[in-house]
């Protein structure tokens, strides 16, 4: 879940035949789950387009290896020249999309893979059997909609310090932080894939900036007004984040919040998201 296998791998797999997209989808891709085990992923990330009476269908899937569970995100797209320059844009809102969809599995894994079951519950016996996975079809004109925001604050959202066994849920967290954050369209927030290729160039590693200054620093070379950090951690049975918002010019603390869960419910931390989001965003 924190990184992305390579072309290299891929072929050190599959080596260099070509497969087809009917072998690829044989058995509600079977061998696409098969490839990513040899890989020892965790999720496969798959993409279908086709198009049919002038309607162009693109089509973004998340498969659980271990559950074999999948969430699936639609859009249609009308064909047309004014759509050429727009697929980078959608790739990253059917991410957005999928990852709406599928955050809540996505932590619980991190969590098991964390070792941090739930409390007092039975280990799992067995794989469970899959379910059908629904498909939510999403409106790209709605999802493209930019809204008007002449004076909010850039805002760059840092992913979260953690301890290693937490580290990729904290990465799940911050990333639905952000989801909040733009969701309630105060700031603009910095992409995080500018925040990483910037952050690279400059030297610094994102995960992990606890210092504050160096964080209020990397801020700046971010062109972000303000900054957010936040940190993941367990006591005893309890899974705590705790975040705050940093002008970037004074350095001084604009807003505090934190949200709490048993372990093993984390699907509670996730529900309290939009809450802490509001009072980050200085709303209460």
């Amino acid at each position: 879940m924190n990184s992305i296998a390579t072309r290299e791998d891929y072929l050190a797999v599959v080596g260099q035949r070509s497969i087809s997209n009917s072998e690829w989808k044989k058995k509600n891709w079977a061998l696409a789950g098969r490839v990513g085990q040899a890989l020892f992923a965790d999720y496969v990330f798959i993409i279908e387009r086709d198009h049919n009476a002038g309607v162009r269908f693109y089509q973004t899937a998340l498969m659980n290896l271990e559950t074999e569970k999948q969430f699936r995100v639609s859009f249609r797209v009308p064909l047309g020249r004014e759509h050429l320059e727009e697929w980078q844009q959608i790739g990253r809102v059917a991410y957005a999309e999928l990852f709406r969809e599928a955050k809540n599995d996505m932590l619980a894994t991190a969590m098991r893979k964390a070792r941090f079951p739930a409390p007092g519950l039975p280990k799992q016996q067995g794989k469970p059997e899959p379910s059908q996975p629904k498909v939510r079809e999403v409106d790209l004109g709605e999802a493209l909609k930019q809204p008007p925001a002449p004076a909010r604050a850039r805002l760059a959202v840092y992913d979260f310090s953690a301890s290693e066994p937490l580290k990729i849920a904290a990465l799940v967290l911050s990333e639905a932080l952000r989801e909040e954050l733009f969701r309630q369209g105060n700031f603009t927030l910095v992409n995080r894939e500018n925040m990483v290729q910037i952050l690279n160039e400059m030297g610094t590693q994102q995960m992990g900036l606890v210092d504050e200054k160096q964080a209020v620093q990397a801020g700046k070379g971010l062109a972000a007004s303000q900054i957010v950090l936040g940190q993941v951690g367990s006591f005893g049975n309890t899974l705590v984040l705790q975040v705050k918002r940093i002008d970037v010019e004074s350095q001084a603390t604009l807003s505090l919040g934190s949200v709490k869960c048993a372990l093993g419910k984390e699907d509670e931390l996730l529900a309290g998201l939009p809450e802490l989001a509001r009072k980050v965003a200085g709303k209460q």
